[in-house]
């Protein structure tokens, strides 16, 4: 009769993802897991084919959490897509390595192409309501809006500029309003 695996994938990928959490991606490898976990680096290969496996398992663990906070601010916001934005660079200070995981760095897909299917919709649908824009142009606002708001969690995220969230709001807001101003007067010269 062959022995009970000590540890579950569950397990495992907790261990790996509060590594992650407190010192980044770089610091995921077999043997400080395996420390971590306080067994050898037998039961990490048990369960999974390789250390690929378990980060793949990590990063959808770290979208979890993003999306589920999301969710949150979509729910409670006045204007939730503006708490969209603000979540994001949120998330980039309260969680610094989840956030360098999940969105910096090299990827073969973006943010919203691994999103569709969870609060893409509704934040696009956000951003519509918000500022009166039909689908065409409220995609264009969602993304340049994403952009400008990534490079500021970014920025953040690094220590390059201040953590004033008043001021983050407000660089965001303006920047967004003016564009969503620009894309009204050109959906309504289209009609």
């Amino acid at each position: 009769m062959s022995r009970k695996p000590k540890y579950t994938r569950e397990q495992i990928i907790n261990g790996a993802y509060q590594l992650v959490r407190e010192a980044g991606i770089e610091s995921i490898d077999a043997r400080r897991l395996a420390k971590r976990l306080d067994c050898s680096t037998q039961p990490l290969f048990t369960m999974f084919k390789s250390m690929d496996e378990i980060k793949y398992e990590v990063k959808k663990k770290a979208y979890a959490e993003y999306d589920q906070r999301c969710e949150l601010a979509l729910k409670d916001a006045e204007l939730p897509f503006r708490q969209a934005g603000i979540n994001y660079i949120v998330f980039a200070l309260e969680e610094p390595n989840l956030f360098k995981f999940l969105f910096t760095g090299r990827s073969q897909q973006t943010y919203i192409e691994f999103n569709l299917d969870h609060n893409h919709k509704e934040i696009l649908q956000a951003c519509q309501k918000q500022y009166g824009l039909n689908e065409k142009y409220a995609k264009e606002l969602y993304f340049s809006s994403w952009v400008f708001v990534h490079g500021l969690a970014v920025l953040v995220n690094s220590q390059t500029i201040k953590k004033d969230k008043a001021m983050m709001t407000t660089l965001m807001e303006d920047t967004v309003r003016g564009t969503a101003e620009r894309l009204k007067r050109k959906q309504d010269s289209e009609n």
